[in-house]
């Protein structure tokens, strides 16, 4: 079906991004002074460097392992999304620290204090991901329009626009598959709106 791939999305950055922030967390605020300050560096200069890269490594694992005309090819390029680790680690960074020290106390691991503490205090920021990485995802056009060819595999953005190639064009026809194409949009920001707008509350701009 060509609404997994958006789904299968969400659900892989929910738990990557959410991960990735806390680990970060730990490790970045367990440095002390210069140390800190050269781990900082290190990142910066290795985020400059990712695109290029990123690319090139890319298009030969596609190539290697077939992934071309896939749901793999539409997934796994989008699990690590920046914009969700961001909204995690701010989040993360504002939780009272005595929480997990208390913890650390009490001889928790990293997956105990992760899946204990962090996990039912971020119900905010999970459905704030899960709503804009959706809807992202779910109006994705021109990356699955390169990495793919079979209509099975494409999503209902393509769909749309084979509405246009067709003589004459049948806008009420265009117009009636772009608004059902907003329908699991909107269930999904019903879903979460509570603690959507409860993150937005709770992480504004503080004067």
């Amino acid at each position: 079906m060509p609404e997994e791939a958006p789904i299968a999305e969400e659900m892989a950055q929910d738990t990557t991004a959410s991960t990735e922030p806390v680990t970060i967390e730990i490790w970045f605020h367990s440095g002390k002074g210069e140390e800190r300050d050269a781990l900082n560096a290190s990142s910066k200069r290795s985020t400059a460097a990712l695109p290029r890269s990123k690319w090139k490594r890319f298009n030969c694992v596609v190539n290697r392992f077939g992934w071309l005309d896939s749901y793999h090819v539409q997934i796994i390029p989008f699990i690590a999304n920046a914009l969700s680790i961001f909204l995690f680690y701010q989040f993360f960074i504002n939780l009272p620290k005595d929480l997990e020290e208390a913890a650390l106390v009490d001889g928790a691991g990293f997956l105990r204090i992760y899946w204990s503490i962090f996990v039912p205090l971020s119900r905010p920021v999970f459905a704030t991901v899960a709503i804009l990485q959706f809807i992202l995802r779910w109006g994705e056009f021109l990356w699955p329009l390169m990495v793919t060819r079979v209509e099975q595999y494409r999503p209902l953005p393509l769909a749309l626009q084979q509405f246009f190639s067709q003589d004459p064009k049948m806008w009420g026809d265009i117009m009636a598959f772009a608004a059902m194409m907003t329908v699991p949009v909107l269930i999904i920001f019903l879903l979460f709106q509570k603690w959507f707008v409860q993150s937005v509350a709770t992480t504004g701009v503080k004067g």
